[in-house]
């Protein structure tokens, strides 16, 4: 049986792309097929870290990013490392653009706009030592539940920034050392206590961070 390695990369959520790879690989027999999936690239820092994954499992890419300088380091480095990259959107754009007459606009996952459905769905829900989580939280049937932390110092700094940014002292228990670590280590138990899985955001960007939210959903789903 041969071993594919196939790279996924997307500025969305990835579902096309993700179903566009299903239904061509569904014509191939005898292949084991390891997916990387890439989901949310939209920064050269995100990308140079893809690539070196890349690099060290070597297969096909296929990508849809419409940001231009994005693309060409991609297709570049692909160039370089004697890899293919398929752009699979490209001659539908190509067809559209005759005959509709006019560009595409580069906008990533405009198909998946947010809107009001999709934030009754998802909830940001901050973890306080004196105020437990909504009851709900733990009655919902089989939701994916995503713990985010970050280091003490990162939450320290974030949190002084806070208070300067609405002209307040920077010098309270909100941003005391030993509170802060006990405040991130309670969060951490309710995790492990309900078996919920934990990214740490400490050097993490938001892109980065919602596609790992997007990998977990995606395993989720199977």
């Amino acid at each position: 049986m041969m071993r594919l390695h196939l790279h996924l990369l997307s500025d969305s959520t990835g579902e096309t792309l993700e179903n566009i790879a299903k239904a061509a690989l569904a014509q191939y027999d005898d292949v084991e097929t390891v997916r990387h999936f890439w989901p949310m690239v939209r920064t050269e820092a995100h990308l140079e870290r893809i690539l070196q994954e890349i690099a060290q499992n070597p297969g096909l890419v296929i990508f849809t990013l419409v940001n231009a300088a994005t693309r060409r380091i991609l297709e570049q480095r692909c160039l370089a490392l004697g890899l293919p990259a398929v752009a699979p959107l490209d001659p539908v754009n190509d067809a559209l653009s005759g005959l509709l007459g006019q560009q595409a606009k580069a906008r990533p996952g405009r198909q998946h706009a947010l809107d009001a459905a999709y934030f009754a769905r998802t909830a940001n829900i901050p973890i306080v030592v004196e105020s437990p989580p909504p009851r709900m939280l733990f009655d919902l049937k089989r939701p994916l539940v995503v713990g985010l932390t970050t280091s003490a110092d990162r939450l320290i700094q974030i949190r002084r920034n806070r208070l300067l940014s609405l002209n307040q002292m920077p010098d309270t228990a909100y941003v005391e050392e030993e509170a802060v670590t006990r405040e991130i280590a309670f969060a951490r138990r309710m995790f492990a206590d309900n078996g919920w899985p934990v990214i740490d955001v400490t050097r993490r960007s938001i892109e980065e961070t919602a596609a790992a939210i997007i990998a977990l959903a995606n395993e989720r789903k199977g």
